[in-house]
């Protein structure tokens, strides 16, 4: 009796037992039943497979692919290749992987589906009786072929093949508009710059792959995350899609949104509440940072640090807050160090890029710096910033052609950002192009004003250098309004009453050139700019006027250098982004030579990825 019922043993429980125990999370009490069922079922594919997924759960690699080969599989079916070549991809054996992927299958149709994420689903309504055919796959499943596309562009990136890698994210949504990893690394690692994603993002078949609700619904999602560089629009969603506005992911766009358009501000107040509603939100924590670091708040930035090395000390960004916290105290050793441990974990984690160049562009270490930023810009192809960067320390090392070069290659990609507008124009001012300097400074102007942007420390600058352009160009008394305008952000500051002084001494009034050396002298008495203009300003006036001549270029008998620093670092990548650029940390520096140019500093972190 008990070998009849042997010979008819039903191992239907027991195949829904392993499906229910890793629904569990019970991996391992999965994995026993699964090999028992692999055996009493004399080793049917179906079970072969099940029990090579929970061998894949119980992070057992190389034993599923073990199991895979010697059944095989591989060679029969396409998810069994797909699950064999995604072991090989943890394992890191991404030749190996990709070998596997691309080798000839001669697919059974077995029916059963697989999911995005990589794991195996039952189709319990299939109406075969043969259970060599239960669980298999139709070679054209679309999900299947989307996640088969995913790792072939993952293993593509660690190849740091950005093109080949684009080409199957691409195929990947193509087949399944729902796969967000694909979307999501096309857009966090900054492999397309904004215009492509938002025309990559028309070409997608919703219409064909899911109902009008949800194609409404992929659009706002996905739409948010690529429109990073305009502020939040807050449009009215259809009513069964207001509660997004709750979500924590759509908070963090907006968060990014408001950061890249300067209103840190507002960008903090969003991220410090998705901060203390998730603390561990992955997606947040880049941009959190590079609001830290934008106010300067390290000890806030130091627990941050502190809490993410203890909860994930395997993520990347848990090791970008280490090194972000030391840069910011102007420890670069040990901030590269912790920097290269984000990007050894995460290869494409543009932000930790970002942050090791800063690390060695704050120590005037230019060769390395350029070097550093070269490697980001392979990493992170679609983001201005590496671009930018690079422009920058060229343009220290007063190479202007490459700096020009890199500018507009960075202009190029990211049309609206002020900073590169920025840059140009000091590439103007130094090759005497004024009134090229000046639209770019004017064009910065009107994109302050339509963001509505009331960020001092860009403001302030930014009137400073119309100044310096206008009395370049000697229309002196729009110098002196832009001078005076840049006061009233800073009334504090010195060098901006000596320009004023200078532009007065320049049209020859020179009692008011007096007047406002003396305003510069009692804020900073020792300033050796406003003492000289002082003394040309009191020796004009005990000369007859008729017997005065006066050269901008003579003013000083001698040049000096000013610098007027734009500091723009994506943290989220940056996230975008980005921002290290977060995105602040000491990056990015305008360069001016003039017979008075003063220096100033500039700070601002910049989001993209």
């Amino acid at each position: 009796m008990s070998e009849e019922n042997g010979a008819n043993f039903d191992l239907s429980q027991l195949r829904n037992l392993v499906r229910q125990y890793i629904d569990q999370h019970m991996y391992k009490t999965a994995l026993f039943w699964a090999d028992k069922v692999y055996t009493l079922s004399k080793r049917e594919p179906q079970d072969c497979l099940w029990f090579a997924h929970a061998l894949f759960l119980t992070k057992q690699f190389s034993r599923a692919v073990h199991l895979l080969k010697s059944n095989d599989l591989i060679i029969k079916n396409s998810a069994a290749k797909y699950l064999a070549a995604r072991c090989l991809y943890e394992e890191k054996e991404f030749k190996a992987a990709l070998e596997i992927l691309e080798s000839e299958t001669n697919d059974n149709k077995l029916e059963f589906r697989i999911q995005n994420g990589g794991s195996l689903s039952v189709d319990r309504n299939s109406s075969s009786s043969s259970s060599s055919s239960v669980f298999a796959i139709h070679s054209n499943n679309r999900k299947l072929e989307s996640s088969i596309a995913l790792l072939k562009g993952m293993i593509h990136e660690n190849f740091e093949n950005k093109v080949l890698a684009t080409k199957y994210y691409k195929d990947a949504l193509q087949h399944d508009v729902y796969c967000f990893e694909a979307f999501d690394n096309l857009i966090s690692h900054n492999i397309m710059n904004t215009s492509d994603e938002f025309l990559f993002l028309q070409t997608l078949p919703f219409s064909q792959q899911c109902s009008l609700e949800e194609e409404k619904l992929l659009k706002v999602v996905y739409g948010c995350k690529i429109n990073k560089f305009s502020l939040p629009m807050h449009e009215k969603l259809p009513s069964y899609l207001e509660l997004l506005k709750e979500n924590l992911d759509f908070i963090v766009c907006n968060a990014e949104q408001y950061f890249n358009n300067y209103h840190y501000q507002e960008a903090f107040q969003l991220a410090s509440f998705v901060y203390k509603t998730d603390p561990l939100h992955e997606s947040c924590l880049p941009l959190y940072i590079s609001c830290l670091v934008e106010f300067k708040m390290k000890n806030e930035l130091y627990h941050v640090a502190n809490k993410l090395v203890n909860n994930y000390p395997y993520k990347a960004v848990s090791w970008f807050a280490v090194g972000s916290y030391y840069l910011i105290i102007k420890k670069n050793e040990p901030a590269r160090k912790y920097f290269s441990k984000a990007t050894s974990i995460d290869i494409n984690f543009g932000p930790a890029w970002l942050g090791f160049a800063h690390s060695y562009a704050s120590e005037g270490e230019r060769d390395q710096a350029i070097s550093a930023y070269f490697s980001a810009s392979k990493i992170m192809p679609g983001s201005h910033l590496p671009y930018l960067y690079l422009g920058l320390e060229y343009s220290l090392s007063n190479n202007f052609s490459y700096a020009s070069k890199f500018y507009k290659e960075a202009l190029a990609i990211s049309p609206d950002d002020l900073h590169i507008r920025i840059e140009l124009a000091v590439l103007g001012y130094e090759n005497g192009e004024y009134k090229q300097a000046e639209l770019y400074l004017l064009t910065s102007l009107e994109k302050i004003e339509k963001i509505d942007c009331n960020a001092s420390d860009i403001i302030e600058p930014l009137y400073i250098n119309l100044g310096h352009v206008s009395r370049k160009q000697k229309k002196f008394d729009e110098g002196i309004m832009y001078y005076q305008k840049a006061l009233l952000f800073n009334p504090k500051c010195s060098s901006t009453y000596a320009s004023i002084g200078l532009c007065f001494l320049l049209k020859k009034h020179f009692k008011s050139a007096v007047e406002y050396c003396h305003k510069s002298l009692a804020l900073k008495k020792h300033d050796t700019i406003a003492i000289q203009l002082l003394e040309q300003a009191l020796d004009c006036l005990s000369h007859s006027k008729d017997h005065f001549l006066l050269d901008e270029e003579i003013v000083y008998n001698s040049k000096s250098e000013s610098r007027l620093s734009s500091s723009s670092i994506d943290l989220s990548c940056v996230s975008n982004n980005p921002t290290p650029s977060t995105e602040t940390l000491e990056s990015s520096t305008i360069e001016m030579t003039d017979s008075l140019c003063m220096s100033l500093d500039l700070s601002s972190v910049n989001i993209s990825m």
